[in-house]
């Protein structure tokens, strides 16, 4: 500092700092009164003398002893708040008062890590001597480091708004310069002009090292690697943390020497120095920057946040696809490339180290089976079934993406498969993404030519593990086919036609889709778990024929086949569709689309999951004995659902005149009644059936194989007796037809015709017409 210091006592020597940072950092330590360093005073008799008071360890205060005076003046002093120790430095007024007549200047606080001196002697009785006062700091600490910045913390009250400094320089090399050692009289004794008549020279006075020496008395120089003189303009009542970056006049150097000056007076100007300015100090350490400067994923730009160290990579990880350029130009940046995320380690010149992670997303994370609803829109249809989707991870973090059990046309075709497939972030989601051609292995590969078939694939899965994709399709090369894979929106379970809604919601969207995956299966569905919003089950219902709908208690859905509360306004039967049921309910109305023939004596079967009373116009019968290769059934007044029975009417739709009717359970139900080895077996389903008897022309007929039709019966001998090729019916009560005969003539009774005359031989070889047997009108036809 040229013309800083008047009367200022000799300072010490200052500490080495460490390799890489600057000493005694936050000021815990102190090294108490009297153990201070020394200053040097090159006037007359250049002496070292010890500063008084107390100073921070490892570091030059500014305090001072009057010359010739007992008092001292403290321009560094130890403050504290709590347990935190602070530098306080304060601008001080020193000097001498002789006869009277004050010979003062003002001082600055001031923190060195080089040692301060100053010219300051006895003979300095005016103003005009005084002005010849100087002095600074000169030295240096070993330093070999290249540091990015200087961060400190400070409080800033000053007088007719001086500034204050902070100054930091390294350097290689020596530098050294002529300081002021004497003055003399060069005037007369009447008009007296002073100046310097003798200097000493020092080395690495600051102001050589900064280049703000007279050049003439620079006698060496070294280089000056980095430096930088911060002002503080403003005061500041709060700690207000601020960090100063170095300018590196020659980065390719490595400097060898160091030091830092902070100050509360403008430091660099003697005149300007105001009484009782103060800057309070504290945590002054260099910074070494470990940090980023830019960042780019395969190209693209990454937004770096202070404190933030993990980043989503754009794009898919490969080698090279991750650029970085350190916030410092000494920090060097590393990469390592892991299987789904890349790793950034930036070296500082301190060799302390920050890693940042590129974190693309996990092949392995989302590699799993799941479950979803499928559309495939294809010829201006949409077609719905649920398949699993299995995404299988691979080393390179790509993924296979298989869509099981493709429905194309109307059968299962194959496996869906789309290979390598790489993965990239969008948001928080995991976006799969390809162009290939495929080859869907399976039954139709040939016959379908799904061979070498354009495929695009996009695909997301997201935090909450949840799949959705679109695959677009080009077959026989130009046809698209539009496949989505969705979210189910509800899951079911499914067991021999009965569908239950196990969770998930019913809205005008996805009734399609429950349409879709029960049209031809389903023979019940059961809502009472589901959120339904939909006011299209009616028509649902009108669509899938013999379904019946069961609803959650309490539901205001009403219409055919659907049951609330255990009732139903109506159960609508459809002949030739399957039925089975799991649960019971109550139907006020039966609608049934069969039409019963209503010929004389005509002979039908049927089941039902009802039961009734007989109207009058019927006849229903239940098998009740066997009599050789004749069957008889015994007319019921009551019927029991589920149960096999044969019938003759003369009104056709006497089922629908029906009400509140008990349905009953289908499923598990028994539809058979056994008598004697011989079983009426009543059926729900379309079934292929061996070695039973079906009604026709009047006889249950043995068939090696056959089918039944839903709603309707046959017999099947179940005993150990031999099975005739055919059994005769008779239904006690009724004229049959000859069935009836069959039995009269197997039992050899006595027939006659109308005008009481005994015929021979038996039924089946007499004329057309109507006979007497066994009491009873027999018709032979």
């Amino acid at each position: 500092m040229k013309k800083q210091l008047l009367t200022l006592a000799l300072l010490a020597v200052a500490g080495t700092a460490g390799a890489q940072q600057l000493p005694n950092v936050g000021f815990d330590k102190w090294k108490g009164e009297g153990n201070c360093g020394q200053s040097y005073n090159p006037a007359d008799k250049p002496t070292d003398r010890t500063r008084p008071g107390d100073e921070p360890a490892e570091w030059c205060g500014s305090n001072v002893f009057q010359l010739g005076q007992a008092s001292t003046s403290t321009l560094c002093v130890k403050q504290a708040e709590g347990n935190n120790l602070y530098a306080e430095l304060k601008n001080q007024e020193v000097g001498v008062e002789i006869l009277g007549h004050p010979i003062k200047s003002n001082a600055p606080g001031f923190l060195s890590l080089a040692k301060p001196w100053v010219f300051a002697t006895m003979g300095m009785t005016d103003s005009k001597t005084m002005a010849l006062g100087d002095g600074g700091v000169y030295g240096s600490v070993n330093f070999s480091n290249k540091p990015d910045a200087i961060r400190l913390k400070y409080r800033r009250a000053a007088v007719n708004s001086e500034k204050a400094h902070v100054i930091v320089y390294l350097w290689n090399g020596t530098f050294k310069s002529k300081v002021p050692k004497a003055f003399k009289n060069t005037g007369t004794p009447f008009n007296k002009k002073y100046s310097i008549s003798e200097y000493v020279e020092l080395e690495d006075v600051d102001r050589a090292v900064f280049g703000r020496e007279n050049e003439t008395l620079v006698t060496s120089k070294g280089t000056l690697v980095a430096s930088v003189d911060y002002e503080i303009t403003s005061d500041v009542a709060d700690w207000q943390t601020v960090e100063i970056p170095l300018k590196y006049a020659n980065a390719g150097l490595t400097p060898s020497k160091m030091n830092v000056v902070i100050s509360a007076s403008d430091y660099w100007t003697r005149s300007n120095i105001q009484l009782n300015s103060k800057l309070d100090v504290d945590d002054v350490q260099f910074v070494y920057y470990n940090t980023l400067q830019s960042l780019k994923v395969n190209g693209q730009d990454i937004v770096l946040k202070d404190g933030v160290y993990t980043y989503k990579g754009i794009g898919s990880i490969k080698n090279g696809c991750v650029e970085a350029t350190a916030k410092s130009q000494f920090a060097t940046v590393g990469y390592t490339y892991n299987k789904d995320n890349v790793i950034v380690k930036v070296t500082a010149n301190d060799g302390s180290t920050k890693d940042y992670t590129i974190q693309f997303p996990s092949a392995d994370k989302i590699a799993s089976t799941y479950k979803n609803e499928i559309d495939v829109d294809f010829a201006d249809e949409t077609t719905y079934s649920f398949n699993d989707v299995i995404i299988s991870a691979n080393d390179d973090n790509t993924v296979d993406f298989s869509l099981k059990n493709f429905n194309f046309q109307g059968i299962s075709v194959g496996d869906v498969k789309v290979v390598s497939v790489p993965i990239s972030w969008s948001g928080d989601n995991v976006v799969l993404s390809s162009e290939q051609n495929i080859t869907i292995e399976g039954p139709a590969t040939e016959t379908l030519n799904l061979k070498n078939m354009p495929l695009q694939l996009n695909a997301q899965v997201n935090p909450s593990n949840v799949l959705t994709a679109n695959l677009q399709i080009t077959w026989n090369g130009n046809t698209p086919i539009g496949v989505s894979v969705k979210e189910r929106p509800f899951e079911y379970a499914e067991n021999n036609g009965s569908f239950a809604i196990t969770s998930g919601n019913i809205d005008d969207e996805s009734v399609l889709v429950l349409y879709g995956l029960a049209k031809d299966k389903a023979t019940s569905i059961d809502f009472s778990k589901a959120n339904v919003t939909t006011s299209m089950l009616p028509d649902m219902s009108g669509a899938m024929p013999n379904v019946i709908f069961y609803l959650a208690d309490g539901t205001t859905i009403t219409g055919n086949n659907i049951v609330s509360n255990k009732n139903a306004s109506a159960l609508v039967l459809t002949d030739n569709n399957a039925f089975n049921i799991p649960t019971d309910f109550t139907a006020a109305a039966v609608s049934y689309d069969r039409v019963f023939n209503t010929e004389d004596n005509y002979v039908q079967s049927f089941v039902l999951p009802f039961g009734f009373t007989v109207p009058a116009s019927t006849t229903v019968a239940e098998l009740s004995s066997v009599n050789g290769d004749n069957l008889v059934f015994k007319p019921v007044k009551e019927t029991v659902a589920n149960k096999p029975y044969l019938v003759v009417t003369n009104d056709g739709e006497f089922i629908n005149k029906l009400t509140n009717v008990q349905v009953k359970a289908t499923t598990g139900a028994d539809l058979t009644t056994t008598v004697d080895g011989v079983s009426h077996i009543g059926s729900y389903t379309a079934q292929s059936v061996q070695d039973v008897y079906g009604y026709t022309n009047g006889k249950f007929v043995k068939a090696n194989t056959g089918s039944v039709k839903p709603f309707r019966t046959y017999i099947k001998v179940t005993g150990a007796q031999a099975a005739p090729m055919a059994f005769g019916v008779n239904i006690e009560g009724t004229v049959t037809g000859i069935n009836n005969a069959t039995t009269a003539a197997t039992a050899k009774e006595a027939i006659y015709n109308l005008q009481g005359v005994r015929v021979s031989g038996d039924l089946k070889h007499l004329t057309k017409g109507v006979y007497i047997v066994n009491g009873q009108k027999v018709v032979v036809k």
